[in-house]
């Protein structure tokens, strides 16, 4: 039986009367959804102490608590200063802000589909680029957004491939594959299932270098909250 890091933060003004009656009612609710016997949630703590220290930043109280507490034992509740980080500027892509998108920080991927004339077609996916960045920054991220989606695809045809042939070689009406073509296909997939991880890596790394200069940030002070954690067995 293990046990399960958990915690939740309360408004810094409530007393700690206030506060054991709002945590017992929470723990009453967890365990009429999750049972009260191993559930990993909050319902599992045994009861609430309250100690006297205030952290400055919530990371550090829950550092503290989940140092402190043990599996069995009480939920341990301290102060800290609720200060967090928000992003107030936000790229546009193409002259649009979409409310949803997919992508990364620094581009999003547009799909569809577009009518030929005679059929419709899927659109393969392409790296649209935050307006904001440089020409030079636009077409690096393209390039990666490029490789890695052409080594995703290239996966997936050798994947199609390699299973084709081993649907052959379970039917026995069929003439068996040489198995020199087996082995080739199972090879090129070994090399692509290598190098797709890499290729999303350094597209990852570039979009999230790139975050600093799209996305203006402020710092927000929300005050002091409880921060109420510890071990719940499950």
């Amino acid at each position: 039986m293990g046990a399960n890091s958990v915690t939740r933060t309360y408004d810094g003004k409530l007393s700690a009367q206030e506060l054991k009656r709002e945590f017992a009612a929470d723990q009453d609710q967890c365990r009429f959804e999750n049972g009260s016997s191993y559930s990993g949630e909050i319902g599992m703590l045994q009861g609430l102490v309250i100690e006297s220290q205030t952290f400055p930043s919530v990371d550090e109280a829950t550092s503290y608590i989940l140092d402190k507490a043990e599996k069995w034992g009480p939920g341990i509740a301290v102060k800290a200063r609720n200060i967090r980080t928000e992003r107030i500027g936000l790229p546009t892509f193409g002259g649009e802000r979409p409310a949803r998108r997919s992508g990364g920080l620094s581009y999003l991927v547009k799909e569809g589909s577009v009518w030929t004339g005679s059929a419709c077609i899927d659109q393969l996916p392409v790296c649209v680029p935050a307006d904001q960045l440089s020409p030079t920054e636009r077409d690096r991220l393209r390039k990666l957004f490029r490789e890695a989606q052409s080594i995703k695809d290239a996966l997936r045809e050798e994947e199609r491939s390699f299973n084709a042939l081993l649907s052959v070689l379970r039917d026995t009406d069929q003439p068996c594959p040489p198995l020199a073509k087996l082995k080739a296909v199972r090879a090129r997939l070994a090399k692509l299932k290598r190098l797709e991880p890499k290729a999303s890596a350094k597209l990852k790394a570039l979009d999230s270098k790139l975050e600093e200069k799209l996305y203006e940030k402020r710092t927000v002070d929300d005050g002091d909250v409880w921060v109420v954690g510890g071990w719940a067995s499950s």
